[in-house]
């Protein structure tokens, strides 16, 4: 291995399983670089054009070019093909894979990696979301997702209800709790012009903007000159990738349930888009009213720049680890009423509003900065490439319990 500005042996780290380099992800490299000397390369196909965006603004990204992943035997074979160039050109000490990608696709890339020598930790997302995993994954998906789990050396989760199935499905993997930080910037104003709501996100089913465009016409009788702007839809993209496609029936859904209300001048539903510092430093609220709150990025990104939230935590107790209600904001049910009642609250008391502000912003600092956690991630990532650093996980039998549903698991 070279050797970082710092004089510390620079570990070489190859991602694959995202389509692209998300501008979050992007800083959360860039500081690893920084920090430790662990230099990220991308394997991404960037079918939406998000990685050439984030270049063209002059990120420091080192690229290695994917084919469109086909659903198709030549298409894999071609994508198999790169990614086998791409390894033996990079030469990583250390796989890193998000399961996002096909299954077919992602599982004999693991494999390869193993076979060659190379460490893998894969970092879990949204596929172990409980309702998801066990109700609305295939069986072959399923099971190729614990086949990931278990050809792992490490894995890197970032919420806590992914714990159980961790635990049943991969018990012999060393794991490592890493929830998403960010980078802490200058101390941001809290002053704030207009009545803007803000949410910044992809438009998913489970986070319930349908409540919350429900809300926007009862905040509206009390505040009538309120924005909620609604920042992540995927029209002009749904083209690129079906992930974008798949996205696409909700904000319709959304956009006709504007419509119905008569909210064209009080809910505007806005492109997804890379630029987001405009929209948090108008914001004087920001909203999310998910299923699953803890740790969403873009709830993070808003407190840290001094917007404090209404989320829900409903069906999610660890919102409370980043929101205090009535301290940092306010946490409710998902309900338009209940949501409706916290941001009047808030619009029309704008002292404790702006107390709220900056009591998110130091929540952010003390609990929730990158800053301050990357170090840990990078001794994890430095003990794997180490001789001898990874742990094979053992071989614990699959059983029939994959099939299981959910309810079972309870």
């Amino acid at each position: 291995m070279s050797e970082s500005p710092r004089g510390e042996a620079t570990l070489k780290l190859l991602l694959i399983g995202e389509e692209h380099v998300r501008a979050k992800v992007a800083r959360h490299y860039q500081l690893l670089e920084e920090d430790a000397g662990i230099e990220t390369h991308y394997f991404v196909d960037d079918r939406s054009g998000i990685t050439r965006e984030l270049q063209a603004q002059g990120a420091p990204l080192r690229i290695e070019q994917a084919p469109v992943p086909e659903r198709s035997l030549p298409g894999i074979l071609r994508y198999w093909s790169a990614f086998a160039r791409c390894l033996k050109r990079v030469r990583p000490q250390v796989l890193e894979v998000y399961t996002s990608i096909h299954w077919a696709v992602l599982y004999p890339m693991v494999l390869y990696a193993r076979a060659h020598g190379i460490p893998v930790a894969v970092v879990c997302r949204g596929e172990l979301y409980p309702q998801y995993f066990y109700n609305e994954t295939g069986p072959i998906k399923r099971w190729s997702l614990v086949q990931i789990l278990r050809a792992a050396d490490l894995i890197v989760y970032k919420e806590p209800w992914m714990l159980p199935i961790l635990e049943r499905f991969a018990p012999g993997v060393r794991r490592f709790e890493w929830f998403n930080a960010v980078p802490i910037g200058p101390e941001p104003g809290v002053e704030r012009e207009g009545n803007v709501v803000l949410y910044l996100n992809f438009f998913k089913r489970f986070r319930n903007l349908d409540v919350a465009v429900r809300a926007a016409a009862l905040v509206r009788e009390q505040v009538p000159d309120v924005r909620f702007l609604l920042v992540g839809g995927t029209s002009e993209l749904a083209e690129k990738s079906q992930f974008y496609a798949d996205l696409l029936a909700y904000e319709r859904e959304l956009v006709a349930l504007v419509e119905e209300l008569g909210l064209g001048g009080t809910v505007e539903i806005l492109p997804f888009t890379n630029q987001v510092d405009p929209f948090f430093s108008a914001a004087k609220i920001y909203l999310l009213p998910a299923d699953t709150v803890f740790c969403n990025f873009g709830l993070l990104e808003a407190m840290e720049r001094g917007v404090p939230a209404v989320v829900t935590g409903e069906k999610d107790p660890d919102a409370a680890r980043i929101v205090e209600d009535g301290v940092s904001g306010r946490v409710v049910n998902i309900d338009p009423g209940e949501l409706a009642e916290a941001v009047i609250g808030m619009l029309q008391d704008e002292d404790a509003r702006r107390e709220m502000a900056r009591a998110a912003r130091e929540k952010i600092v003390r609990s929730f900065n990158l800053g301050s956690l990357i170090g840990s991630l990078a001794q994890q990532y430095q003990q794997l490439a180490r001789p001898g650093g990874a742990q094979r996980p053992r071989r614990a039998s699959l059983n029939t319990a994959v099939g299981e549903s959910a309810s079972s698991t309870t």
